[in-house]
């Protein structure tokens, strides 16, 4: 085998090599960054005392949820593919379906033009 075939080899799975360590050195780095904002937090305040017949807190989606689900939404809007199936976003925000639905007809009705 040539030489330079053999020394390309290792350089390429050198080159792996280093492109994976970087990878988990920058792993590393978010744990330790996540571990350490938790230290800088404030401690929670200790739960006020509850009755013990009190009805229970409402959940509601607050905002981080609505605004999740509305990045879901427009992605699966703009992906439009067939290929693509974001069902879980479609069943949170209905005009989702509206909007990829619009989408998928107007790529009928390209279709059906550039046919004729």
């Amino acid at each position: 085998m040539d030489p330079v075939l053999i020394d390309a080899a290792w350089l390429s799975v050198l080159n792996m090599g280093v492109v994976m360590s970087v990878f988990v050195v920058l792993y590393l780095m978010i744990l330790l960054v996540r571990r350490l904002a938790g230290w800088f937090e404030p401690a929670p305040a200790a739960p006020a005392a509850v009755p013990a017949h009190a009805p229970a807190p409402a959940v509601e989606a607050g905002p981080a949820e609505e605004e999740i689900a509305a990045i879901g939404a427009a992605v699966a809007a703009c992906l439009g593919h067939e290929r693509f199936r974001i069902l879980s976003v479609s069943e949170v925000l209905p005009w989702s379906r509206a909007g990829r639905a619009e989408i998928m007809a107007g790529r009928q009705a390209a279709q059906r033009a550039a046919r004729r």
